[in-house]
């Protein structure tokens, strides 16, 4: 049996999407897509 131990991170950023370009905003939100598809979870507020 081959078990991956789950790691544990958090990161925080408080930029704001206001004002971001809206290809900006499309590569943001691929990369939190990539994220949630590894697995991950994704929290935005």
């Amino acid at each position: 049996m081959n078990k991956r131990r789950p790691s544990l991170w958090a990161s925080l950023t408080t930029n704001q999407t206001t004002g971001l370009h809206v290809k900006d905003i499309k590569k943001l939100l691929a990369i939190l897509q990539k994220l949630v598809n590894s697995g991950n979870t994704v929290v935005v507020m």
